[in-house]
This record gives structure tokens, C-alpha cells and sequence, in this order.
């Protein structure tokens, strides 16, 4: 079984990499590919280019097992859509499991995603939880949701659970802050992408 964990990562930090250690802990995840998006359509465009973002990821996930960069959205000239990036990957891994990683935000808003029945249908999703926060889940999820973890893991697609992880308060919107304001950001990324963002002069302001 392998994670799918997307996003624009501008920067990736803490807040992406310790929840997604957790959650492949618990689960069993065999790896998780980190997906840097090209062109978000449900976001603003990203602050640094393709080329930086995806060089910060490859740093950041060097240090964990199992964690790999897959660009092939920034290797498309279009809108990153989650359901063209499943298809690739089944179409190249037909006998594995794939399980798309996001955050309860996210999963509630997926019918807003570009043909996101067919994501359903391509994979299974992992939903990232505070610890003791009961988030409603709206009526099409429930109809999709596994309460237990053995019968997840027993499927292939199409279902939906909920994996407490613990909280990490950091956030990219945050760090571009600190750092255009020349404030300190060591404790909220690893020191690899920090150098990187100072070597390149990155987030700073104009």
C-alpha cells in the first residue's frame, strides 16, 4: 500500500512531514510519494517556481524511510488534477493500493475536485485527525467511511478513514512570513530546506 501525499509545499515544513510519519507508522504504508503540485485549482499560485519547490521536497523526505518525490505534476504543463495523477499511477501499478493522504478540510471539500468520483474510484483516502476532535463527516462520505482499520486495509479503493495524528501548528503562510521578516524558522523545517531557501534567496522580500 502506498500514500499519496500532494500539495503545493511552499515550503514544506513540520507540518507536512511529522503527521504523514505517524500516519504511515500506523497504517503500514509500504511508502508515500510526496506530490508536489504544478498548478493548484483550488489555490493561489505558489510564491517560489516549480524547479525550488520540488528541490525542497527532495531534501526534506531524504532523511525518512520509505518517503519518495514523484514530479510528474510538475512535469505536466497543465492544472494539477488528482484524478489524471491516479490514473498515471494505476496505469503503471495496476495490482497496488494506492491511498491519497490529505487533511479534513480537504475531504470535505472533495466534491468540489475535478471528477472526483473517478478519485474514489482510483484509490482509497486517508483523512488526517486532531486526537479527540469528532468531525461530522457529511452524508457521501459517510456511506464510504471504515470505522475499523483491518477492514481498510483490506480494500482497494473507494473508502474513506480517519487517522488521529498528533497536531503540528506550522504552516508555509507562516514560515514566508517569518522569513521575509528575517525571523527565525529553524525549529519549523528541517535545516536542509532551510539552507536551501538562504542559498537561493527565497521568501524574502523585494
Amino acid at each position: 500500500m502506498i500514500g499519496l501525499f500532494g500539495g503545493t509545499f511552499d515550503p514544506i515544513h513540520f507540518g507536512h512531514l511529522w503527521p504523514v510519519v505517524e500516519l504511515q507508522q500506523a497504517l503500514g504504508l509500504d511508502s508515500v510519494r510526496f506530490i508536489p503540485c504544478a498548478l493548484p485549482p483550488h489555490r493561489q499560485p505558489t510564491v517560489a517556481d516549480a524547479v525550488h519547490r520540488l528541490e525542497m521536497v527532495r531534501l526534506a523526505v531524504a532523511d525518512y524511510a520509505g518517503f519518495v518525490v514523484d514530479d510528474r505534476e510538475l512535469r505536466r504543463s497543465n492544472v494539477s488534477y488528482t484524478v489524471d495523477t491516479l490514473k498515471d499511477l494505476r496505469d503503471e501499478r495496476p495490482t497496488i493500493t494506492f491511498c491519497l493522504i490529505m487533511g479534513m478540510d480537504a475531504f470535505v471539500n472533495l466534491p468540489t475536485w475535478h471528477r472526483w468520483q473517478d478519485v474514489l474510484g482510483l484509490a482509497n483516502i486517508v483523512v488526517m485527525q486532531r486526537p479527540g476532535v469528532q468531525a461530522a463527516l457529511p452524508s457521501w462520505a459517510q456511506q464510504i467511511h471504515c470505522r475499523q482499520r483491518s477492514e481498510f486495509l483490506r480494500v482497494s479503493s473507494g473508502q474513506c478513514y480517519v487517522q488521529e495524528v498528533s497536531p503540528v501548528d506550522i504552516s508555509a503562510t507562516q514560515i514566508r512570513n517569518r522569513l521575509a521578516e528575517q525571523v527565525d524558522v529553524e525549529t519549523m523545517l528541517p535545516v536542509t530546506v532551510l539552507h536551501y531557501i538562504q542559498q537561493h534567496q527565497l521568501y524574502t522580500k523585494t
